[in-house]
């Protein structure tokens, strides 16, 4: 059964949530540049946006943190992996993040249909 995606903001139903795997693929689409811009958006602030994520999927967020952020041992295309997933999860709680964000109005990644 479809789970409703909602505007965390607001409450305003947007759509049915997307998978994790077609948002992932949504990000992993970009260009390198809109990674870094999406990865440095996310990191910013103190704390970190994504530290900030208290939607269903904050757990899924924070374990994905540890290869993402912390682990330093992991080749770059691993880590991406994880940063790209750890993004996707961030997006299904906050499903409006990605479309067309202030720091690139370039991404139009829904978390919703």
């Amino acid at each position: 059964m479809p789970t409703a995606s909602y505007n965390p903001d607001t409450g305003e139903l947007l759509g049915t949530q997307r998978s994790l795997l077609s948002i992932y693929q949504d990000l992993n689409a970009l260009t390198a540049a809109q990674k870094n811009a999406v990865w440095t958006d996310f990191t910013s602030g103190t704390p970190p946006k994504w530290s900030l994520d208290d939607g269903p999927l904050a757990g899924v967020v924070m374990a994905l943190s540890v290869p993402a952020v912390d682990l330093s041992g992991l080749s770059s295309a691993d880590q991406l992996k994880a940063r790209l997933k750890m993004v996707a999860a961030y997006c299904v709680d906050r499903p409006l993040y990605l479309v067309n964000p202030s720091f690139d109005g370039s991404i139009s990644i829904a978390a919703y249909v």
